[in-house]
């Protein structure tokens, strides 16, 4: 029988996209202009109203009245099949990656035995286009079986909880050895912003997860610091005397350069290229059809050759905003922003009212956190995730009790 209910919405400022973009996002790129010494440079300024569209359209969303919607209970069966179906497709995209290390185990022993080596296993193993990629899913096996253990939609956990912490594991060294931070991050952000966000949390957890920006800053100074000793402290050691320091300049350096490159990239540019390449980045990055775009469509100077000619090639990303708007122009880049505003908004309320497109905001929250340092949305590695969100969202199987929505989505509490 079905009952209507008023459902609690545990709204926390740092998931939020609206709260997020107006409290953190601008104000950092503000303090990266200060410290880069750009505020006076009329192009910084360019990416910042677009940073700001982005801000209203998801403002706009975020003060329309919610729908009636379902408070979804997964059906056990179903959502078993598709956290089944997520792992092994996963685990044949790490196969098909790491199979010269399956093959030949010598590899990674003699690789680990040397201090610094672990990294030369990049020119043994080379990733398969189409197949390796599979690995992505992992991001959304995260994310389904976090919300079915919060939700207690999962009965059988031992076996889920293991392959969860298969891929973990595939993913940490995927991290480690191909220097991919980024492929830790989506595997572990949208169980975070699950779990945080659940009913189930108590409300002291709650009161703690409201400062947990706080917590992760420090969290994520430490495990750059770890990657970064492995990585370069062991060449510029010799020239730098504190180890910290070192780290929390590289740190700063990979926001600072990819607002820089942004800026270069636009001045050196001058026109837009209206060519889509960075636009629809995915599909120029696809095997056979990128080559021949790239061969008949792609002619204007490309972020490549900028980052050969004028920029450090240590450094070689830029933020989202000049990428766009070096791509379509920054009248488009506006009503796109705002546009993704909106979007991003409308994701987040279907995610935290708990139906059955929950799946694409925990993904898409990513693409915020590396709003400032590169433009994530438009890459093949989020266009496998997006697929499989989608096969998940038609897939996945509730029965749901009708739910009274709150006036608007700034409430906490419960209305009476």
């Amino acid at each position: 029988m079905k009952s209507d209910k008023q459902v609690k919405i545990r709204h926390i400022w740092w998931i939020k996209p609206n709260t997020l973009i107006g409290l953190a996002l601008l104000p950092l790129y503000i303090l990266i202009g200060f410290i880069s010494e750009n505020l006076d440079n009329f192009n910084y300024w360019l990416s910042f109203l677009l940073i700001f569209c982005l801000f209203l359209g998801s403002q706009t969303a975020a003060i329309r009245k919610n729908r009636i919607s379902n408070d979804v209970i997964f059906h056990k069966k179903r959502s078993e099949t598709i956290l089944k179906c997520l792992f092994y497709i996963s685990a044949l995209g790490y196969f098909f990656w790491f199979f010269e290390i399956i093959k030949n185990p010598a590899l990674l022993f003699k690789a680990l035995s040397n201090e610094g080596q672990v990294f030369t296993l990049r020119g043994v193993i080379e990733t398969t286009p189409g197949l390796s990629t599979l690995s992505q899913l992992s991001v959304l096996y995260s994310a389904v079986y976090i919300k079915l253990v919060v939700d207690g939609s999962l009965k059988t956990k031992g076996k889920y909880l293991f392959f969860f912490v298969i891929l973990f594991a595939m993913t940490l060294f995927r991290s480690w050895v191909w220097n991919e931070r980024l492929a830790l991050i989506e595997f572990l952000c949208p169980a975070i912003v699950i779990y945080a966000t659940s009913k189930n949390v108590s409300n002291k957890s709650n009161n703690r997860l409201r400062l947990f920006p706080i917590i992760g800053f420090f969290a994520i100074y430490i495990i750059f610091s770890i990657f970064e000793y492995f990585r370069s402290w062991q060449f510029y050691s010799k020239s730098e005397d504190n180890f910290f320091s070192f780290t929390l300049k590289r740190l700063t350096n990979y926001y600072s350069s990819a607002v820089e490159n942004g800026i270069g990239f636009i001045s050196w540019q001058t026109t837009p290229s209206y060519d889509g390449s960075l636009f629809f980045g995915f599909i120029y990055q696809l095997p056979y059809i990128g080559e021949l775009l790239r061969s008949s469509i792609y002619k204007s100077k490309t972020f490549a050759s900028y980052l050969q000619c004028c920029a450090d090639p240590e450094f070689n990303l830029a933020s989202w905003p000049f990428l766009i708007a070096s791509d379509i122009g920054i009248p488009l880049s506006m009503i796109f922003f705002y546009l993704m505003g909106y979007v991003f908004s409308t994701a987040y309320k279907n995610f935290i009212l708990s139906n059955k497109s929950f799946i694409y905001y925990p993904v898409m929250y990513v693409a915020l956190l590396e709003l400032l340092r590169q433009h994530y949305l438009h890459s093949p590695r989020f266009s496998y995730i997006l697929v499989g969100a989608i096969l998940v969202h038609l897939f996945i199987k509730t029965r749901g009790q009708k739910t009274i929505p709150e006036e608007h989505s700034f409430s906490t509490e419960v209305p009476k």
